[in-house]
């Protein structure tokens, strides 16, 4: 169950071999992270966040910056904007589909605006992520363009989508 009070964490070893462990249905199999030394490194030293619930335990992570990207593979520079931060998010399997993800965007949101000023943000979804998209408009997100992607290995088209801060919510 999701807690109502989300923490941040810095991600330790112990936490990213947690997030690294876990598994997402078929659908979502894309953001199933490879469990290696390298991954674990990435993690630690990528500008990664945990949270917790109430209860201490880890509920999903936030990613600012270029570890929140899918490979451009088609070279179309749709990253070549640096105005924007990129902005990549993760919650517990088991927690996804319960009505919580526009609560714990909006905290990712307000995280990297209050910890680290960011103010234009930037994502990349696999377009078949429906959920996820309409997840990422209701939160304010504006689709601007697709291109051919990979993410862990598995070929897709991604969504671009931009978001401006300040935006009118509470967390």
């Amino acid at each position: 169950m999701m807690d109502n009070n989300y923490s941040i964490k810095d991600i330790d070893r112990a936490t990213a071999i947690e997030i690294l462990k876990w598994r997402y249905d078929d659908e979502y199999r894309m953001y199933n992270e490879n469990f290696n030394e390298a991954d674990i490194g990435e993690m630690l030293d990528s500008g990664c966040l945990g949270v917790t619930g109430d209860d201490d335990e880890t509920v999903g992570f936030f990613c600012y910056g270029q570890r929140a990207r899918a490979i451009d593979v088609e070279n179309i520079g749709v990253y070549e904007d640096e105005s924007f931060t990129d902005f990549g998010l993760g919650m517990k399997p088991e927690l996804c589909g319960k009505g919580s993800g526009e609560r714990f965007m909006k905290f990712g949101l307000k995280t990297g605006h209050d910890r680290f000023g960011i103010d234009k943000y930037r994502l990349s979804v696999d377009e078949s992520n429906k959920r996820a998209v309409r997840l990422y408009e209701k939160c304010g997100f504006i689709k601007k363009e697709t291109f051919k992607g990979v993410y862990n290995g598995i070929h897709a088209v991604f969504l671009i989508m931009q978001l401006v801060f300040p935006v009118d919510f509470d967390v």
